[in-house]
């Protein structure tokens, strides 16, 4: 039987190679949305993009409301401050413990420092997908956009060669 420890380090690594796919499929987006090539074409469709626009701006604007705090460094730092101050907890009271119950407890401080890092990484990740997805949306609705700086060093920590502006390196 697989170690449990291992198993869920293994699930980690493959959710943060999903997010990282996702944020580097949503910044190609980004990109061809607040391009040139874009613009070009919505302009000449104008008859139609125009409605369509205005419902996405109104939607757009309904939604990144919601979702806008999950990018906020200090929600981020708080949730992880939670999660650190309970593994914190569960290491200083293993000494407390008797012999027996010990072992268990110690394999919850392993679970638990599990799931401050997918915590970490994870809140990471949130913050630079919701970000990448406000900003295609601003993109698509021709309002100016322009991607926040911990959305651009994830994307640069995942190999995507980008500037300080959010565009592509030439």
């Amino acid at each position: 039987m697989p170690d449990p420890v291992t198993t869920a380090s293994n699930v980690l690594a493959t959710a943060d190679n999903v997010a990282i796919k996702v944020e580097q499929a949503l910044y190609k987006l980004y990109l061809a949305v607040s391009g040139d090539g874009f613009k070009s074409l919505t302009e000449k469709i104008a008859v139609i993009w125009t409605p369509v626009r205005n419902v996405l701006a109104t939607v757009l604007k309904s939604v990144e409301s919601i979702v806008k705090p999950l990018t906020d460094p200090k929600i981020i730092d708080s949730i992880r401050s939670v999660l650190e101050a309970g593994r914190d907890l569960v290491s200083s009271t293993l000494d407390l413990l008797p012999d027996s119950a010990r072992e268990l407890a110690t394999t919850g401080q392993k679970f638990l420092n599990i799931i401050v890092d997918f915590a970490s990484a994870g809140a990471l990740h949130v913050a630079a997908i919701v970000d990448l997805l406000i900003n295609v949306g601003k993109a698509l609705i021709n309002e100016a956009s322009r991607l926040a700086d911990t959305t651009l060093t994830a994307l640069r920590n995942s190999g995507v060669n980008v500037l300080a502006a959010g565009t592509p390196a030439t």
